[in-house]
């Protein structure tokens, strides 16, 4: 009976170290991609991310997606022909970050939906935009330090 009650505590322990790296590797991907990367990539695109909710199908909650807040003039975003309040329904967050960063000097893909009042968003008639994401930027270099 002692043994059949270590083996089922060592099982609930390697379920909860499997879980408590789950989470820690998700909060680790957001930051790295959210807050150390996406500032970089809204620069060189020349855009600013957000949230659009609109209450969803049955009206029972909300459907948020990302949504482009701002598009520069000019810049590698609006060129594509991204607009500011286009919303991103297919991706998240981090998801948006990641593939951005892994493109970078490559050709990237997304669909965008016209945002604002109307249809759920994955209702709205998509826009399949491509463009260069544009190569990591080298840092400038500091004048007088070696």
């Amino acid at each position: 009976m002692e043994t059949v009650l270590m083996v089922v505590l060592g099982v609930f322990a390697a379920f909860g170290a499997l879980a408590f790296a789950l989470v820690a590797y998700i909060v680790w991907e957001a930051l790295y991609y959210q807050v150390l990367l996406a500032p970089a990539l809204e620069r060189d695109l020349g855009s600013g991310h957000g949230t659009a909710c609109l209450p969803d199908d049955n009206m029972r909650g909300y459907v948020s997606a990302v949504a482009i807040d701002s598009v520069a003039e000019g810049g590698v975003f609006q060129r594509a022909g991204f607009r500011g309040g286009d919303v991103l329904p297919d991706v998240s967050y981090s998801s948006l970050f990641k593939s951005l960063h892994r493109h970078r000097g490559r050709t990237a893909e997304l669909a965008a939906v016209d945002g604002g009042p109307g249809p759920v968003f994955h209702h709205r008639t998509r826009r399949v935009i491509r463009f260069v994401v544009p190569p990591r930027s080298q840092r400038p270099e500091r004048h007088g330090q070696s």
